[in-house]
């Protein structure tokens, strides 16, 4: 605000790039505030958040005054050059969401509660150990420590930082589409995403996703605990193992201009 007020031109970048996939209506309020030029990840995230502002799907802090621009993503151009090369074992590797605590919990249309978190959590490993799947947690590294409850449910836990080039699973989980989960979208590994449906989807992009990974539905069961179809589950992971590459129309889409 003072920059701007004093004469400056204010440039500001998108963080993740899974935010193109949704329509977080609060984001607006935190990341555009006194912003002239917003940066994106690609030609779609571009066209697709013009889109949002204009429609009123995300609030609009500036009257659509902030310029949405794109150089593309030179980090995740290189990433899909790599991955195509990495070899993969016949594993999975689960990369849950961040526990924020009561202090920090976010907004319930972005994040689950932490309680319908853990709970489904170790469902979900309890389930996938039960079909003879071997699994591995890479936790998140801020928030409160996940190690403590999920290594009791898991082949192995990993601490260490994200970097989809040092991992050799053929099948990632998420539960949470973040910056790790668009960092995947670039590998050659299968991706099953748990839609909770917390956060409102942006449908034109999201059926691009649809075709990028795996998709699996949640319901809430008669206790009124955050739950998936197992048939659905087992299928979207055996589904995932069979992937090899991402094709030219998603890649152009979201990681160039």
């Amino acid at each position: 605000y003072f920059f701007k007020k004093n004469g400056g031109l204010v440039r500001r970048c998108a963080h993740g790039g899974d935010r193109v996939f949704f329509s977080d209506f609060f984001w607006g309020i935190s990341e555009l505030p006194f912003c002239d030029e917003y940066f994106v990840h690609s030609i779609s995230e571009k066209k697709f958040l013009e889109k949002k502002l204009k429609s009123k799907k995300i609030f609009d802090f500036n009257d659509s005054n902030c310029l949405i621009k794109t150089e593309g993503s030179p980090k995740h151009q290189e990433l899909l050059i790599k991955s195509k090369k990495k070899k993969k074992k016949k594993k999975i590797l689960f990369v849950p969401g961040s526990l924020l605590g009561e202090e920090h919990q976010a907004l319930p249309e972005f994040k689950v509660p932490d309680y319908l978190t853990i709970d489904y959590q170790i469902w979900l490993l309890k389930m996938l150990k039960s079909m003879g799947f071997e699994v591995s947690v890479k936790v998140h590294p801020f928030g409160i420590n996940q190690s403590n409850y999920l290594k009791k449910f898991c082949n192995d836990i990993i601490t260490n930082k994200f970097d989809i080039l040092q991992n050799s699973s053929s099948v990632l989980i998420f539960d949470f589409a973040g910056s790790a989960f668009f960092d995947s979208l670039t590998s050659n590994k299968g991706i099953v995403l748990l839609n909770t449906k917390i956060r409102p989807i942006f449908f034109e992009a999201f059926k691009d996703l649809k075709k990028r990974c795996n998709i699996v539905d949640s319901f809430f069961d008669k206790d009124n605990r955050i739950r998936f179809v197992p048939n659905h589950l087992k299928c979207a992971i055996k589904d995932s193992f069979n992937f090899d590459e991402v094709d030219n129309y998603f890649s152009k889409k979201y990681f160039f201009k």
